[in-house]
């Protein structure tokens, strides 16, 4: 399954150019942490909770650069085949984020929407 953003041992980033792909794993820490300051606790933790549980099993050792839309809408619908259509949503919000924060993914993004 890989590691979860409340293990103990939690993904680094890696910034130096000779250095692995960033994975969605490492890019969802940074954004959570970024997201996190002045936010209330049981908030952060909600988010937190959601992101280990629904989206981090699925995606977590992935570089953020391969994965595609189809591959994240899979993740999506099987939360929303439990009827949890808001968890599903916030999730999709969450990762759009998660991808703005990459500098892999938004490279793809920005490539896709603005030939």
């Amino acid at each position: 399954m890989g590691l979860t953003l409340g293990s103990a041992e939690r993904p680094t980033r890696q910034t130096d150019e000779t250095a692995g792909p960033e994975t969605f794993g490492t890019v969802a820490l940074e954004w959570f942490e970024r997201k996190k300051p002045g936010k209330r606790e049981s908030y952060t933790g909600r988010i937190l909770g959601r992101l280990e549980k629904e989206l981090l099993p699925f995606l977590v050792d992935r570089p953020i650069a391969d994965i595609k839309p189809p591959e994240l809408l899979e993740s999506l619908s099987k939360i929303e085949s439990r009827g949890a259509v808001d968890t599903a949503h916030r999730c999709l919000q969450y990762s759009g984020g998660i991808f703005q924060n990459s500098v892999d993914g938004w490279e793809r993004v920005k490539a896709r929407s603005f030939p």
